[in-house]
């Protein structure tokens, strides 16, 4: 189909129903979505001796002279109860999956993606296809989950769990434009109406391509309002199985800043120790190294009620770049001010210790560093990558070490000796 006739295609489905003041986005693209969903809770499944449907082609996995445990994996809106799930217990556990959800398990390939994790623990990347109810009518629709089997030595038996990664992708056509959305739900249930539990990932610097990895200033908590340029939107509805979205008019707001390297670090207020004011482009002229430790970091044991572990991040960074502290400016940022007292001191580092409050909000990350040149451009960061390869998401945090950020540094202060 020509990219004319697609975009005409949504554009007239997107004007039905529509209003001056909503929108409906068409989501038609089912894909996994390792990074945004990676931090979702695995469910467990209670699995027992007797299916919870009734299963038809299950004469292979009963004759294999192995015990068989059977599961039911709760998803869509449907009458159907869930997704049927059958492990063949043996010196190879073996896994079969009703993945189109027709009860018929001779139809089943068995063909998974599987990865061993540890010793005794496996896991599945598998599509299946949830039953869902809208509108009087029932559909299916693919929504992609993680299978994991861990044996635990405490009970002599695996415990079984799963995990949905999937999101749903398609556009919406705000003032004749159609702009990319995704959305991904937090909850394991192949449903997407909870918006309390709603990612959503949209184009808000209008470059066509989306930016899904965490951090972004693309990606969207449940309940924020959603941006493309300086115009804000709300979403006021989302069809079970994520098929549309309703977006609603919320007038105009300020642009979501990127943070990423090439970029001007956001400007933000912090408060010293001393109670005074400061702001990030004070330093300017000067190359930078922020530390992001934001409330909630790991306390040390052994020295009491402290704002860091025995050997914090911030620490190492400052023990590295030891010979440099009278030529560039260490910040430590915490989301709320410590009290001195509670707060353990780094030994021979200057390092300026403020609080900022929306610097999380700003930054979009809990925690992080930054090393900012002498404009104030990030040339370096932590930074998040993600993508899928034979059906299975991978993906990580990259940290700077104490020796790139040594070296970034160190060019940063040759480059202005030039």
């Amino acid at each position: 189909m020509s990219r004319a006739l697609t975009v005409a295609l949504l554009t007239g489905l997107l004007s039905v129903g529509a209003t001056a003041a909503t929108v409906t986005a068409v989501l038609s693209e089912m894909l996994p979505w390792p990074m945004l969903s990676a931090g979702i809770p695995l469910r467990s499944i209670a699995m027992s001796d007797e299916p919870a449907e009734d299963l038809r082609g299950l004469l292979a996995a009963e004759d294999s002279g192995s015990e068989v445990l059977y599961g039911l994996i709760p998803l869509g809106n449907g009458a159907d109860p869930g997704i049927s799930v059958v492990v063949v217990l043996g010196t190879d556990l073996r896994l079969l999956v009703d993945t189109d959800n027709d009860e018929d398990l001779g139809n089943e390939s068995g063909e998974y993606t599987r990865e061993q994790i540890f010793a005794h623990a496996y896991s599945w990347y598998i599509t299946v296809y949830p039953e869902y109810l809208l509108e009087g009518r029932t559909t299916k629709a693919a929504y992609h989950i993680g299978f994991v089997a861990n044996y635990s030595y405490v009970t002599d038996s695996f415990e079984f769990l799963y995990g949905g990664f999937c999101h749903r992708r398609g556009a919406v056509d705000l003032g004749g434009v159609l702009v990319p959305i995704a959305i991904t739900s937090q909850v394991s249930t192949g449903c997407y109406d909870d918006t309390s539990s709603l990612l959503v990932s949209i184009d808000t610097d209008g470059n066509g391509v989306l930016d899904t990895l965490p951090g972004s200033h693309e990606v969207y908590a449940p309940g924020e309002l959603l941006q493309v340029g300086a115009e804000a939107y709300r979403i006021v509805s989302v069809s079970p199985d994520g098929s549309y979205v309703t977006l609603e008019t919320a007038g105009e707001a300020p642009l979501r800043p990127p943070i990423r390297v090439g970029d001007v670090a956001p400007d933000f207020e912090s408060v010293l120790l001393d109670g005074s004011k400061t702001w990030l482009s004070n330093y300017r002229g000067s190359v930078v190294v922020m530390v992001l430790e934001m409330a909630g970091q790991p306390r040390c044991a052994e020295c009491g009620d402290t704002f860091q572990t025995a050997d914090s991040r911030a620490e190492a960074i400052c023990r590295g770049l030891s010979t440099l502290h009278d030529d560039i400016v260490l910040m430590r940022i915490f989301s709320e001010l410590p009290d001195p007292g509670a707060l353990r001191p780094l030994d021979s580092c200057p390092m300026l210790t403020v609080a900022a409050e929306a610097v999380s909000r700003i930054y979009r990350r809990a925690a992080g560093v930054f090393v900012l040149d002498r404009r104030g451009v990030i040339v370096a960061m932590d930074e998040a990558w993600a993508g899928v390869r034979c059906g299975k998401p991978f993906g990580r945090l990259d940290e700077l070490d104490e020796f790139e950020i040594l070296v970034t540094v160190e060019r940063l202060l040759d480059l202005a000796e030039e």
